[in-house]
């Protein structure tokens, strides 16, 4: 909470005004650079969090083709009505063929879209950390500006 050292329980402690109008000023234009280097890992993170967004839903897209793939197989291995053992066998053999095929360029692609979200969350982790640790400093630089700009007012 802001200005918690100035309006504790009433007493506000004399120091000299002009300690404390330096303070603020100091404190105020080291606060500008803060915020202006807060805005921009700010738009960092929410870049991040955009890119994550849309690879979580190519992940999901991949994860629901493969689910698809698996569920096409079993509805496909029917035999049908009054179809010879050669027939029924030269079907499945082929279409076996056929679906691995298919099943290992989606395997493969998943496997690219898994990596890709693994390593962008592992990126944006750090910038979220980066962007954290500048909105913190940043907010104590404030609470001493606002603090000052109190105690200086009495």
């Amino acid at each position: 909470a802001m200005f918690n050292s100035c309006e504790s329980d009433g007493e506000i402690k004399k120091e000299p005004a002009e300690k404390l109008k330096k303070i603020y000023q100091d404190s105020s234009s080291a606060h500008k650079a803060c915020t202006k280097n807060e805005y921009k890992q700010f738009r960092t993170t929410s870049a991040c969090a955009d890119i994550m967004e849309s690879q979580t839903k190519l992940h999901a897209g991949s994860s629901k083709q493969l689910r698809a793939m698996s569920l096409a197989t079993k509805k496909d291995c029917a035999r049908a009505y009054n179809e010879s053992d050669f027939a029924y066998a030269t079907r499945m053999r082929n279409k076996f063929v056929t679906d691995y095929s298919k099943f290992l360029e989606l395997k493969e692609k998943h496997s690219k879209i898994v990596k890709g979200l693994e390593e962008t969350k592992k990126t944006c982790t750090e910038v979220d950390k980066d962007y954290q640790s500048v909105k913190e400093d940043c907010d104590a630089t404030a609470e001493l500006m606002d603090s000052s700009a109190c105690k200086y007012a009495f």
